[in-house]
């Protein structure tokens, strides 16, 4: 069996539908899995009203309009006057009273359980649109919710899988021998079934996830870039694309700060020596990069930029030289509170480290470390990766910046900088 992931991106419009359902009626069968995300910009859209609510701000009520709309708008497109458009309309409809009573329930500040339930709610939508349409072109599908199949601790916002009973759950309730199952990416639950998040972009995961439950002979992610590119396209007109890498390159690239691929997608499908396909939805016939455990290593030059970093320094109150036992003690704070680091440098008294920035963890590790370090920190900042790139044309762009930080290896050069004003 294959599973296929569609991103936000891919389903953005009805167009956008269209498109997956001949990419699936080409080329899926009964028994393969789609993975889909949210629809367009709707999880940011989700994010920044369920925020507003807990700060106490009835302006969401706008955001709340305004999501319903696009959603609704989408589903006259692809229905117009057929009978579907009734149950499928009804269908949203009660989603959002759910989501509606959700977001009027008294909530405190900085509960990130809520924040989880209403960011389900995108991909809840996007997949019940999807699904139907699939119905309507006479596709023999199936729709299922994820969160009954895939578990969780309750780390929520960036929740870590538990895999003994994912596994057995996918195995026996997920999969159907008879139809295509169309379910969510990014969201699971806790053993309790409160719904939790795997982390920004983690419908990447969700379908690793499944493929290794599953042993499938392959997952192809559909992307609006044709494979995995040396660089940003979008920023950087000379990027090329792969035709072939290997697992540990795109785990480096992917912890470098590449947005290709959720960073955690990878260990499941290495595990399983499963290939991973890229593809591009908008030009299908390309194609694309692959990815398996036998790929030849690439020389070629690589950019990689991750923005919205925060450096934080941590010294020692009294003193004393940075110890195993110190950084040990950074570090299980980090784990508790779901911090993954991008870049550490250490020196006699002092450690320090950039993450990205989240306002509550960053907030709760000062509080968490504040009788044991004096801690300084830095926002907006951007973490450059160069490999195989030459010296003066990185200096070109570290040209009206300031440099925070530097490291340099045999084949890469590391700097987290911010652009002066």
């Amino acid at each position: 069996m294959k599973v296929f992931k569609f991103g936000g991106a891919s389903v953005k419009s009805a167009e956008g539908v269209i498109n997956l359902s001949k990419i699936i009626s080409d080329k899926l069968e009964k028994g393969d899995i789609v993975v889909v995300s949210a629809m367009g910009k709707t999880t940011a859209g989700l994010e920044e009203m369920a925020f507003k609510v807990l700060a106490g701000n009835n302006q969401y009520v706008a955001d709340f309009e305004s999501i319903r709309i696009y959603h609704q708008e989408i589903v006259e497109s692809l229905f117009g006057q057929q009978p579907e458009h009734v149950a499928v309309a009804g269908q949203i409809d009660e989603l959002f009273d759910k989501l509606s009573f959700t977001l009027r329930a008294e909530r405190t500040a900085g509960d990130r359980a809520f924040l989880d339930l209403v960011l389900s709610y995108g991909e809840i939508l996007s997949t019940s649109i999807v699904a139907v349409y699939l119905q309507h072109q006479q596709m023999a599908v199936q729709w299922k919710d994820i969160r009954k199949y895939i578990r969780t601790d309750g780390q929520y916002g960036a929740a870590r899988v538990d895999w003994v009973p994912t596994i057995n759950g996918i195995q026996t309730g997920l999969a159907s021998e008879d139809k295509i199952v169309v379910t969510q990416g990014y969201i699971a639950s806790t053993s309790a079934g409160e719904t939790t998040t795997l982390g920004k972009e983690g419908s990447d995961f969700t379908a690793a996830i499944i493929a290794r439950a599953c042993g499938a002979e392959g997952v192809t992610f559909w992307k609006d870039v044709p494979g995995v590119y040396n660089a940003d396209p979008k920023s950087q007109p000379d990027a090329t694309p792969y035709q072939m890498l290997s697992y540990r390159q795109v785990v480096e690239m992917t912890y470098y700060g590449a947005k290709v691929i959720h960073p955690k997608t990878m260990r499941p499908l290495a595990e399983s020596g499963i290939p991973l396909h890229v593809r591009s939805f908008l030009e299908p016939e390309l194609p694309g990069t692959m990815i398996t455990g036998e790929a030849e290593e690439d020389d070629s030059s690589q950019m990689i930029f991750k923005h919205n970093q925060v450096l934080v320094s941590f010294k020692i109150i009294n003193l004393e030289f940075i110890s195993e036992h110190n950084i040990g003690l950074i570090f299980y704070t980090f784990d508790r509170l779901g911090i993954q680091t991008n870049i550490i440098q250490s020196s006699a008294t002092s450690c320090t480290f950039a993450f990205d920035f989240d306002e509550d963890r960053l907030e709760k590790l000062l509080e968490a470390l504040a009788d044991k370090f004096s801690m300084y920190f830095n926002k907006g900042l951007t973490l450059a990766t160069f490999g195989n790139v030459a010296d003066e044309v990185i200096e070109t762009y570290l040209a009206g910046t300031e440099v925070y930080l530097r490291q340099a290896s045999r084949t890469k050069v590391r700097v987290l900088y911010k652009a002066l004003q």
